[in-house]
């Protein structure tokens, strides 16, 4: 009864409803089972997970279980879902413009918004816990006065964005990493999609073209193949 009824309320996150209407909404219609839904209903509001005003309940969103899991991009990579880590819930449609600052691979938190795509609820990613690549390998670009990293990886949506100052040497054209874990929740507009300032340390890989590493090569930040 007790994830029944926080599925319910992780799904419906703004409404407010009698303990009697929610018995319909979740079948709980027999004698038993209305008293141990207001029984559960009482010790979620003691909880803090449930807030209770006059005789309606809604969720605390204050207190609520953060929603943790995995983003995975499509390849158009004009939406992703975020496949959620010990949750009921199925998986959250992201938006393209809910990405914030993640890549596919990326351990996220998500929250929820009052929108539902067909079977899924919507969210928007509120923060990147882990990345699933700590470097990325690409190629330096320049448009005007702005230089950005075009990924070697298509599973890597979005450029990086690099200030000037932090080229340490590399010119447009090379191929570089850019990485040391250092995340920068900035973005800047250069193209029509914005970039992603996502790392401050720029290590140039200077590799001859006729040996250049294979996509999905990993290369030390000292330059050499590992």
């Amino acid at each position: 009864m007790k994830k029944l009824i926080k599925s319910f309320f992780n799904k419906n996150s703004k409404t407010k409803i009698k303990p009697k209407d929610l018995a319909k909404k979740i079948n709980a219609l027999s004698t038993h089972e209305y008293a141990q839904l207001k029984d559960v209903l009482y010790n979620l509001a003691q909880e803090g997970y449930l807030e209770k005003i006059g005789k309606r309940y809604s969720l605390n969103k204050e207190k609520t279980d953060k929603l943790i899991g995995t983003f995975q991009i499509s390849r158009e990579g004009t939406f992703g879902f975020v496949i959620l880590k010990n949750s009921n819930l199925n998986d959250i449609f992201i938006p393209e413009k809910s990405f914030s600052t993640a890549f596919h691979g990326d351990i996220v938190e998500v929250k929820l918004v009052a929108r539902q795509r067909g079977k899924n609820l919507e969210g928007k990613i509120v923060e990147v816990i882990k990345r699933q690549n700590e470097e990325i390998i690409g190629i330096l670009t320049k448009v005007k006065s702005y230089y950005y990293v075009k990924p070697d990886s298509e599973e890597i949506h979005k450029d990086i964005f690099v200030a000037s100052e932090d080229l340490n040497g590399a010119t447009a054209g090379d191929k570089v990493i850019v990485g040391n874990g250092l995340i920068v929740n900035v973005t800047v507009s250069v193209s029509v999609q914005p970039v992603v300032v996502f790392m401050i340390v720029i290590v140039p890989v200077y590799v001859p073209a006729t040996t250049a590493p294979k996509l999905g090569t990993t290369i030390g930040l000292d330059g050499n193949v590992v």
